[in-house]
């Protein structure tokens, strides 16, 4: 970079040949994996320029010299006023004879325009000067932008290596720099490559993607309140502009690919949008919430465009729809607090019958493996439905067969979340939360993904890969801003109760003769304390000494050969670390022994309701 600053060289002067000699020599090779590296290298080389740049253009000495410029554009404006001015009243001036005071004046008001058009000769020349570096360095900015999108574009086009890095940097520069971008040529070609990539590369960043569906034509703006008081409404319906235009019709196009080619991996996020306007009497996102007309009538839009696509993937959308419909009516039901079961029949679920074809749709909290060929058995015949196209067993998606008669209420949680159990196809039986009311599952949906991505760079890095770091995860399901559903964690039990648990705590269990007070009466002691802060560290000592650790004891319990305790023991500080350093990274609150999870199988830890995050 300093080397084109120092040489008034344009960046389209250099590196475009560059790039353009390296592809043509590559295109020429015909090793796919060569192109595939040489157009990554390529994106990430464009894309450091376009960070230099982009952290220059945010600079304060930028935004100072910016400034500066449109001062000294006003101020040559000005100026040319005047000396028009002066030309006036000079030419209005009858020339007096020499000698004369008045012939002074007129000599004077000469001298005077002759130095005004100097230095406005000056500064224009400064500002001629300043204006084309200006306009240099923000042609060598969007050229970067442009050829590091392209590039990327074309390595997720030409292989897979690059996949979990490429796609999130790629979507990022899209997302947050084209928008403000006329279209040009350039553009419209870009466009045209990213509709190109395969479908299933986009699939990791489907929530983010279908967050931003909306019509092509037509943009919704907010309103003053003087024109809401008018309209009834707090937004009006405008044009969009060619650039909108260009965003949203690419963008829609990518998600319909996604939902024709990937449809169990798509589908609940576009009904999710399609829903977005169904919020629970009792939901925390209703005051002040307002649904995007926008976004919703896009979804409708797709999902009729999948419809059409062929019978089959019109009756996989319809079932897809009565199935959700069917746990939304669910969700916002309100059973009384004595109640402990609900009986299927009773509900819209248990009447779904099967013309309404659940057995095409995959258990909704298992995960569904992607295929890269799109074959689900979606084209094929109905029977075929449910396999991946594949004669491995292990590739086998598992449907629902149906839902259990019972349902049961949770004893936790502020809505009595309702218990649901699902036989799948496989035979086993798959337990699912329907969780509505209170809190948002998007934003759970969105930390589990998040995990999902430190778990794929884990395993990207050699030395975390060999000590097995992740961080355990399950899926998240979200229908409407206030209904979704939540995979049931098995095997599992908060530290909360296997601490603390009337009775069967381990620090009554372990140590009943040595405590004088059980871990509720400490807590409400010390809590009590919180009003006299000088006695709270005495209280705190006091329930600590009574209190001494037995968490370990419930490992030599568990696993009495010392082999597997050490790796059971192992597996749980590296859960801890992987989690803590996650929670510390992302800021992660609420995280109280209620809110996590120990396998009494693998002595993992796993972290639920992971919906707030601190500053």
């Amino acid at each position: 970079m300093r080397f084109l600053h120092r040489f008034c060289l344009h960046w389209s002067d250099l590196v475009c040949p560059m790039c353009r000699v390296a592809l043509k020599c590559v295109r020429s090779d015909t090793r796919s994996a060569q192109q595939h590296k040489v157009n990554y290298q390529l994106g990430r080389f464009t894309d450091r320029i376009f960070q230099t740049l982009h952290a220059k253009q945010q600079s304060v000495e930028h935004e100072a010299k910016c400034k500066l410029i449109a001062h000294n554009r006003k101020k040559i404006d000005a100026l040319n006023r005047t000396l028009a001015q002066q030309e006036r009243e000079l030419k209005a001036m009858a020339v007096p004879a020499m000698n004369t005071p008045a012939y002074t004046t007129y000599a004077t008001a000469h001298a005077a325009k002759r130095e005004l058009q100097y230095f406005v000769s000056t500064l224009e020349k400064e500002y001629a000067i300043d204006a084309d570096e200006l306009k240099g360095f923000e042609t060598n900015l969007y050229a970067s932008l442009e050829k590091s999108v392209e590039q990327y574009a074309e390595c997720l086009k030409s292989g897979d290596q690059y996949n979990g890095v490429v796609v999130y940097r790629l979507v990022s520069l899209w997302f947050t720099h084209y928008l403000t971008r006329p279209v040009s040529d350039t553009q419209r070609k870009i466009y045209a490559d990213l509709k190109a990539v395969p479908s299933f590369k986009w699939l990791p960043l489907v929530y983010q993607m279908a967050s931003r569906l909306a019509s092509p034509a037509f943009t919704t703006t907010p309103v003053s309140a003087a024109v809401a008081a008018a309209s009834g409404g707090s937004t009006q319906t405008v044009p969009t502009t060619s650039e909108q235009k260009q965003f949203r019709t690419t963008l829609n196009d990518i998600i319909f690919k996604m939902a024709v080619d990937h449809p169990y991996h798509t589908l609940y996020q576009i009904y999710a949008l399609r829903h977005g306007d169904k919020l629970h009497a009792t939901s925390k996102v209703k005051d002040g919430f307002e649904a995007n007309r926008d976004r919703i009538q896009a979804a409708i839009d797709v999902l009729d465009r999948v419809k059409r696509v062929s019978s089959k993937h019109s009756t996989l959308v319809t079932a897809f729809g009565n199935l959700i419909n069917a746990y939304i009516d669910l969700g916002g039901k309100t059973w009384s607090k004595h109640d402990r079961t609900i009986k299927l029949a009773d509900t819209a679920l248990g009447k779904l019958g099967r013309e309404t074809h659940l057995h095409l749709i995959p258990v909704p909290t298992i995960t569904v493996p992607v295929r890269s060929d799109a074959k689900y058995g979606i084209d094929g015949s109905v029977s075929a439905i449910g396999s991946t196209g594949g004669d491995d067993s292990d590739d086998r998606i598992v449907m629902i067969s149906r839902f259990e008669p019972d349902i049961k209420f949770a004893t936790t949680g502020l809505n009595r979340p309702l218990i649901m159990r699902v036989l799948g196809s496989d035979g086993l039986i798959y337990q699912q939360l329907l969780k509505s009311g209170a809190d948002d599952l998007r934003q759970d949906a969105v930390m589990e993904q998040l995990f999902q991505l430190v778990n794929t760079q884990l395993s990207n890095t050699t030395d975390t890969r060999q000590r097995q770091l992740h961080i355990r995860t399950y899926n998240v399901v979200p229908l409407t801003p206030c209904v979704g559903l939540v995979e049931w964690v098995q095997h599992t039990i908060s530290l909360a109760d296997l601490l603390t648990q009337s009775l069967l705590g381990a620090h009554d269990r372990y140590r009943p003769a040595h405590q004088q007070k059980s871990y509720a009466e400490w807590h409400v002691y010390i809590r009590e304390g919180a009003t006299d802060k000088p006695s709270l560290p005495k209280r705190f000592a006091m329930a600590c000494a009574d209190m001494p650790p037995v968490f370990h004891r419930y490992f030599l319990d568990s696993w009495s050969d010392p082999q597997v305790w050490f790796q059971k023991r192992l597996a749980y500080t590296r859960s801890v670390a992987v989690a803590s350093m996650c929670g510390y990274i992302l800021g992660l609150g609420d995280r109280h022994n209620a809110n996590i999870l120990l396998d009494k199988h693998t002595a993992e830890l796993v972290h639920v309701r992971v919906t707030t995050t601190s500053s």
